[in-house]
């Protein structure tokens, strides 16, 4: 395992650009169709960094990357119908250093910060 310092998603056939510091460890998962990411869990270290991040599907799959060091957080939605729409989060030169879960139902907008949203700072 590795610590956890950068994200990349993609969308249909499009990638959002690479958020946090360059390493060339990968963790990969690719959705089934139907397939949605109901819970993002993991641990931080509040002075520091996001050490670790969870992604559970709707289907029972997951996905986990970075160390699992520090304290836990867990976020999910408060309907069983939403799923996660938006990640938001900032980084620096040394990793991620916040991560926010935005949930709702396909198609919905999203504006952050919003009540059905959830977020962990590792440092002010």
């Amino acid at each position: 395992m590795f610590s956890l310092c950068r994200f990349q998603v993609k969308f249909g056939f499009s990638w959002a650009p690479i958020v946090g510091r360059s390493n060339n460890d990968r963790v990969e998962m690719i959705l089934f169709d139907g397939e949605a990411i109901i819970q993002v869990s993991g641990k931080f270290n509040p002075s520091n960094f996001v050490e670790q991040v969870i992604f559970v599907t709707n289907r029972g799959r997951f996905l986990m990357a970075g160390q699992p060091t520090g304290l836990t957080f867990n976020h999910y939605p408060t309907s069983s119908e939403s799923e996660l729409l938006l990640l938001s989060g900032r980084f620096n030169n040394g990793g991620i250093t916040s991560l926010g879960a935005h949930w709702g139902r396909p198609g919905q907008a999203v504006h952050p910060p919003s009540s059905n949203s959830s977020d962990l700072s590792a440092a002010p």
